[in-house]
């Protein structure tokens, strides 16, 4: 796909959805159109709708518990049990498995504004 001519695409990266919802929703608040908000992951599955206490709760399998990845079947489960930011052997900070990401095809002329508002909501651009 091309775009037209004197449009640019902006593309945010963020850790929670709200976050993401809020910056497309000032987006389109400010005027700007083609405006989405998906849900990327590195490993298949869902990433819990609500918080769980693990001491209480049922906690499908490690990745569960320290990435909120929720494995489809006990062979997914024992392959990111091995990751390392399961593991605890991470070299730097745990890399987040889930990203909520949102797009917006802009004019040309406005790319910093929208890039600014994005940013105000958290996102990594």
């Amino acid at each position: 796909m091309q775009l037209p001519l004197g449009r640019r695409t902006v593309i945010g990266s963020f850790e929670q959805a709200q976050d993401a919802s809020r910056a497309a929703e000032a987006l389109r608040r400010a005027g700007f159109e083609g405006v989405q908000v998906d849900r990327v992951s590195q490993y298949p599955g869902d990433v819990p709708d609500h918080p769980f206490q693990p001491l209480s709760g049922r906690v499908e399998s490690l990745a569960t518990l320290t990435m909120g990845v929720r494995s489809l079947d006990p062979d997914t489960g024992a392959a990111l049990a091995a990751h390392p930011s399961a593991s605890g052997l991470a070299a730097g900070p745990s890399a987040r498995l889930t990203a909520y990401i949102v797009t917006a095809v802009v004019p040309e002329a406005r790319a910093g504004e929208a890039v600014r508002i994005m940013k105000r909501h958290g996102a990594v651009v």
